[in-house]
């Protein structure tokens, strides 16, 4: 299950923290999944389907759950003074008392007349910011917010485009992959759960994985609880 912590700064320093974002696979890790959406603030669970695993930054899984989680009527707003906005995205197993995180976005105010802000992010491998980001005429809450930054984060615009499935190259009649053209999360997950098993022997590609293992690990069946 991902759990997801939204943390505020306003000006004088005051930290405002909501953890009440939950999201969890109700199809039992298949390719192509739906997921069950609680955010706090939000209506009570909505659902997400038809979504291929891995196919993409596990903030653009986040960014799409926020937007079929409709407003409710506990909704958080924006404070006024705020400076920054922070989202840390998280996996947790039945095992575990604290998440694992995998990703961060955080949004950052600008010091100055423009109005705009900054975007940060760190997942897997994958970091960066984009400077000079106009905001929306208004936010209907922090989820709002949240996805707006992760929009830019993702596909650096404020649309949310069609879902892609996942293409992943292959090599000599479909039998090995490379790790390292993997996109992330997918990359580090599987690179991880790869540790310490048996991987072919290619000299032009020292990344080089047996493809029917990453299918397997797509599809749920050696992926040891990741989303």
């Amino acid at each position: 299950m991902l759990k997801i912590v939204l943390t505020i700064t306003t000006a004088s320093g005051k930290l405002l923290i909501f953890n009440e974002g939950e999201i969890g696979n109700i199809t039992d890790l298949d390719a192509l999944s739906s997921y069950e959406v609680l955010l706090d603030g939000r209506n009570v669970m909505t659902e997400l389907h038809g979504y291929p695993r891995w196919s993409e930054p596990v903030r653009g899984l986040l960014a799409r759950c926020i937007a079929v989680a409709e407003q409710g009527s506990r909704f958080i707003p924006v404070p006024a003074d705020w400076t920054a906005l922070r989202v840390d995205i998280g996996i947790q197993s039945g095992r575990q008392t604290r998440p694992t995180r995998l990703a961060m976005c955080r949004v950052t105010r600008n010091n100055d007349i423009s109005g705009g802000f900054t975007v940060g992010f760190v997942e897997g491998k994958l970091a960066g910011f984009i400077e000079n980001v106009q905001p929306r005429e208004s936010y209907q809450d922090v989820w709002d917010m949240a996805q707006h930054a992760l929009n830019i984060s993702v596909w650096n615009q404020d649309l949310i485009p069609p879902v892609r499935p996942l293409e992943i190259k292959k090599y000599d009649g479909d039998r090995w992959i490379r790790s390292s053209e993997l996109p992330e999360p997918l990359r580090s997950a599987f690179e991880h759960r790869q540790r310490h098993s048996g991987k072919p022997h290619i000299r032009e590609a020292w990344d080089a994985n047996w493809a029917w293992d990453l299918e397997d690990f797509i599809n749920g069946t050696r992926n040891m609880g990741w989303l």
